[in-house]
C-alpha cells in the first residue's frame, strides 16, 4: 500500500512540474517592434510611426534578402525575386534613442502578400511586416552590447542561445525568443563597429518563400502563353 501511495505522490508531482513548465511557456510574450503587431502593412506600421517623428527614406521593391543575411546587415543570401517592400531612416533624421543610445539608422522590411483575390501585386497595400531593425554606433561596442544584454534580459528573461561567426568580420549574436515565432536578436559587427538590434517575425520568410514562388510560376506562365503560335521571327 505505502509503495501504491509512494507511486502517486511521485505521479502526481511530475504532473505538477509538467504543467508549471507548460504554464511558463504559454506565458512567454510576443516580441514587437515598439508594440506594433507583426503582419500588419508598409501604411499601417507607417501610420503606427507617424508621432515618432523620424524622416523615412526611400521606400521601394526589394529582392528579399533572408533573415539570417538581414540581422548583421550582410548583403547576402537574396531570394531571386522581387518579393520584399523596404524602407530606412538614416543618421541625418532627427536624432532618436533606444536604451538611451543615439540611433543611427532603422531599417522596416515587410513581405509582398497576396490580395483578397489571390493576386501578387506587388504594391505597398499588399504587404506583411516581418522586420525591423535598429543600428546603433557606440564607442565601446562590446561595454554597450553587455548592457543592451541585461536591459532586454529584465524585458525577456534570460538569453535563449548566444552565438558568433565570422572570419574577416566577426560577429556576436544574442538571442531572446518570443510567442508566435518571433525573436530579438542584438548582434555586434567588428568591421563598422556597431550593433544591430533586430526585431523579427520569422513567418515572413515563409511568406517572402510564397512570393517568390507565385513570381516564377508567373512568369513561367507568360512564357507558356508563347507556345503553339506562328511566330518563328528570327529562326
Amino acid at each position: 500500500m505505502k509503495k501504491i501511495l509512494s507511486l502517486l505522490l511521485a505521479i502526481m508531482m511530475m504532473l505538477g512540474t509538467m504543467s508549471a513548465i507548460a504554464e511558463t511557456q504559454s506565458e512567454v510574450a510576443e516580441i514587437k517592434f515598439r508594440g506594433i503587431d507583426w503582419g500588419v502593412s508598409y501604411y499601417e506600421v507607417m501610420s503606427k510611426l507617424s508621432d515618432w517623428g523620424i524622416k523615412w527614406y526611400t521606400s521601394k521593391a526589394t529582392s528579399g534578402r533572408r533573415i539570417k543575411s538581414l540581422i548583421n546587415d550582410a548583403w547576402s543570401d537574396y531570394y531571386d525575386y522581387d518579393c520584399a517592400y523596404y524602407t530606412y531612416s538614416s543618421s541625418s533624421s532627427p536624432t532618436k534613442q533606444v536604451a538611451g543610445y543615439d540611433i543611427d539608422n532603422v531599417k522596416l522590411y515587410f513581405a509582398f502578400v497576396p490580395n483578397s483575390s489571390g493576386k501578387l501585386t506587388q504594391s505597398p497595400d499588399d504587404t506583411s511586416f516581418y522586420f525591423a531593425q535598429y543600428k546603433i554606433k557606440p564607442t565601446d561596442v562590446e561595454a554597450v552590447y553587455g548592457d543592451l544584454k541585461v536591459k532586454l534580459s529584465s524585458l525577456y528573461g534570460e538569453p535563449a542561445k548566444e552565438a558568433s561567426d565570422g572570419w574577416i568580420i566577426h560577429y556576436n549574436y544574442c538571442y531572446w525568443y518570443g510567442a508566435n515565432d518571433t525573436m530579438v536578436v542584438i548582434v555586434t559587427d567588428d568591421n563598422y563597429d556597431c550593433i544591430y538590434i533586430n526585431y523579427v517575425w520569422n513567418h515572413g520568410e515563409t511568406l517572402m518563400q510564397t512570393a517568390e514562388n507565385l513570381l516564377r510560376q508567373a512568369e513561367i506562365d507568360a512564357e507558356r502563353e508563347k507556345f503553339g503560335t506562328d511566330n518563328t521571327d528570327g529562326l
